[in-house]
């Protein structure tokens, strides 16, 4: 995958600053919680996959309570292969921690399969086993998504998809056409899916008639359904269009969604 030669990792310094619950804690074993340093080290000596990109939400409901080292956060980690290791963390009880696997360019990243893991037991076993189930599953769909250029018919037809299903608590969602701004209508079906959640997370879109421009996705447990809602839609699509094998299936949109 030579797109990856330039991937810009983050250093510890900018981790924690765009994530500063992704510190490293003292407290993980007796607090029985998932520490994302230690997750992300586990994920550089297994998978040579280092850390691309983190966020941390402050526009939730328990902002003004929640001490910022225990906020959701997400982490995601880049393979040298271009694989995409992900991490929605917290340090409280009433959120639960998922990881994901996916594709990414080293700035965008598409979650296919997702699972919720029991913070007591930690994200390493659950992570080995996403991997051993689909690794080469994610290797083959890269393909796929690289050898096949959508019609600009297709490609109006899943932005407008995404738009309208796309955004987990929204006020407007953008139009099709705004989505489609950054993409090659010449390009791949990957380069394109990257495009348009790249749209999504930066925002400045224009909105349907009425609505006002919409936001960039700020919250991490969005930004992860962003991702699962557009890979789905380009594989479902793919799927019709026979560009994509029936077989790759990661589960319903319902099972894989963050939840609180």
């Amino acid at each position: 995958m030579s797109y990856l030669a330039a991937m810009e990792y983050l250093s510890p310094t900018a981790l924690h600053r765009a994530a500063p619950a992704s510190a490293p804690r003292r407290d993980a074993d007796k607090g029985r919680l998932i520490d994302t340093t230690a997750f992300l080290n586990h994920l550089a000596h297994r998978y040579r996959a280092r850390p691309v990109y983190a966020l941390q939400g402050s526009g939730h409901s328990d902002a003004e309570t929640a001490r910022t080292r225990n906020g959701r956060h997400l982490v995601v980690a880049a393979s040298t292969a271009g694989l995409a290791f992900s991490l929605l963390n917290s340090h409280t009880k009433d959120r639960r921690a998922q990881i994901g696997f996916g594709l990414t360019d080293g700035d965008a990243f598409l979650l296919g399969p997702a699972v919720f893991v029991k913070r007591w037991l930690g994200a390493e076993e659950p992570i080995s086993e996403m991997v051993l189930r689909y690794d080469q599953t994610m290797f083959a769909l890269h393909g796929r998504l690289l050898d096949w250029h959508p019609t600009r018919a297709a490609l109006q037809t899943m932005a407008a998809t995404i738009a309208k299903t796309g955004y987990l608590n929204r006020d407007a969602y953008p139009t099709a056409d705004a989505l489609l701004a950054d993409v090659d209508l010449h390009g791949s079906a990957l380069s394109s899916a990257f495009a348009i959640f790249k749209r999504m997370r930066d925002g400045r879109l224009d909105a349907r008639r009425g609505e006002r421009r919409v936001k960039g996705i700020g919250r991490p447990d969005a930004l992860v359904y962003a991702s699962l809602v557009v890979l789905k839609v380009f594989v479902d699509t793919g799927k019709h269009a026979r560009r994509i094998p029936a077989s790759f299936d990661f589960g319903t949109l319902n099972e894989r969604r963050p939840r609180a």
